[in-house]
């Protein structure tokens, strides 16, 4: 009987906070979503999930706007191949709005 061949599957995180408010702690928001969003990547090492190391924290900007230099750069990565194209997350801590996403998606071409 054959092994079945695990497809190995990189993954970013990307973490977001609409406030600035608490961020200069030693452990904030952005740190509780990465380390939630970390752990269930390592739950998933059996399917051949990594985590790829850059992090992507944009902390103090609006879901309203994609106008945030690391949902930029990891867009840029995506593009570049440097992170995978399927970045899965919760939605709301990308973009408010479907339309955003959307938007995104279509202008990026991911």
């Amino acid at each position: 009987m054959k092994t079945p061949v695990i497809k190995a599957v990189r993954c970013a995180i990307y973490t977001r906070v609409s406030t600035d408010h608490g961020l200069d702690q030693e452990f904030n928001s952005l740190d509780a979503q990465y380390d939630a969003a970390s752990a269930y990547i390592k739950s998933q090492a059996h399917a051949g999930w990594t985590l790829i190391r850059p992090r992507y924290d944009d902390g103090g900007y609006s879901g309203g706007s994609t106008d945030r230099p690391d949902l930029q750069r990891l867009l840029d990565d995506i593009r570049g191949h440097v992170c995978p194209p399927s970045v899965r997350s919760e939605l709301i801590r990308t973009a408010v709005s479907r339309r955003t996403i959307s938007r995104t998606r279509q202008k990026r071409k991911i």
